[in-house]
């Protein structure tokens, strides 16, 4: 079937991943384009073993026909440069979706910051706070309502609430958010006053 099939290139361009990756660049880039649909991930594993196989045979023939005076030696070092680039291509879509969804949420974070000052002053805590967010701030924080979302469901799970922050911290990697989630993990463990050490974060 063709889902039998799909699943089983997917999981070539697993095994491809994991020779090719041994820093796990490719799974942290995922969760930063927001790529954590199976599907959506299966597409991308897919296109990591199809493109090398289906883009130089392309490229030969079409040179062959386009240009039918060139001389072997050159449409074979066309085949190679078209293998490369397939090899490459998949890593640096990922890359650039992931950037530029990491720019995104860069620009989410002083309404993010703000909201949470006004839920904490108004006697919210950390988990009402977040479930506040996700509850009516999707609208205007579309990328960090999804990853709270995420959060909130590992701290129903039982998840540390400093822990599950810093993870995030880890996954996206963008620096504003950074600050923002270690003042809160520094909350979460010593308590303390709330509003200046937010907004400091957002001045830095």
């Amino acid at each position: 079937s063709t889902a039998g099939w799909m699943l089983g290139v997917a999981e070539r361009g697993r095994t491809l991943e994991r020779w090719m990756d041994s820093e796990g660049e490719a799974a942290r880039l995922l969760l930063q384009a927001g790529w954590r649909a199976p599907n959506t991930r299966l597409i991308w594993y897919a296109l990591q073993v199809s493109l090398p196989v289906l883009v130089p045979p392309l490229v030969l023939v079409l040179s062959s026909v386009v240009a039918p005076e060139t001389k072997p030696a050159v449409i074979f070092l066309y085949g190679v440069m078209a293998f490369i680039v397939a090899m490459l291509a998949p890593r640096w879509l990922l890359r650039r979706v992931a950037e530029t969804r990491r720019h995104r949420i860069q620009r989410e974070v002083p309404l993010f910051i703000h909201l949470l000052v006004l839920l904490f002053e108004a006697g919210l805590s950390t988990r009402q706070a977040f479930a506040s967010l996700v509850r009516e701030g999707r609208g205007v924080l579309p990328e960090l309502g999804g990853e709270f979302e995420l959060v909130l469901r590992q701290l129903d799970a039982g998840g540390d609430t400093a822990e599950t922050l810093r993870g995030l911290a880890e996954t996206l990697q963008v620096a504003d958010l950074t600050s923002t989630l270690s003042v809160l993990r520094q909350m979460d463990r010593y308590g303390g006053e709330v509003r200046e050490p937010l907004l400091d974060a957002l001045a830095v």
